[in-house]
């Protein structure tokens, strides 16, 4: 069996060091992290030119999510919960049981398990759930970076 070839590289973002993999499939994985070389694939082929036109990409808008391909690890559930949150428009916001009520279940708590575990930071817009109560709530990378990237999309429409 041909084992699949994973690029990965790492870019500076607006908000952190971020580490990407990009599979034949689509994007596979992007996070924040700490330091250089901290995440790699075994299989795995540098380059940090892509993960850096990525982060640039997402920066500039130069793409909606729903165009972009994914290569994506996950239960189903958690997969019908990202894929949901691709359809929260750019400036807007949803809540936790708003996205279970829209793939038609009522296991909230699960819902949120599956957003905390989004592999995509930012192009699979996770930093748009808010509580039901209106507060922005927690956030996998710090409360300040959600209220960033929330400020950021808000300027972006004005």
């Amino acid at each position: 069996m041909k084992q699949e070839i994973i690029e990965y590289g790492y870019a500076d973002s607006k908000w952190g060091y971020a580490y990407g993999e990009i599979s034949q499939k689509g994007i596979r994985r992007l996070i924040l992290i700490s330091e250089k070389g901290a995440q790699h694939p075994l299989n795995g082929i540098r380059n940090d030119e892509a993960i850096e036109k990525l982060t640039q990409a997402m920066i500039c808008r130069d793409f909606t999510p729903k165009d972009l391909q994914f290569d994506l690890t996950g239960t189903d559930f958690q997969q019908k919960v990202w894929r949901e949150l691709l359809n929260i428009p750019l400036g807007k916001t949803a809540s936790y049981s708003e996205i279970a009520a829209r793939i038609g279940t009522k296991a909230v708590r699960a819902v949120g398990t599956a957003i905390k575990n989004n592999p995509i930071f930012y192009i699979i817009p996770c930093h748009r759930i808010i509580r039901s109560n209106g507060e922005v709530g927690n956030y996998f990378y710090g409360t300040q970076i959600k209220q960033d990237i929330l400020k950021y999309e808000q300027s972006l429409i004005k």
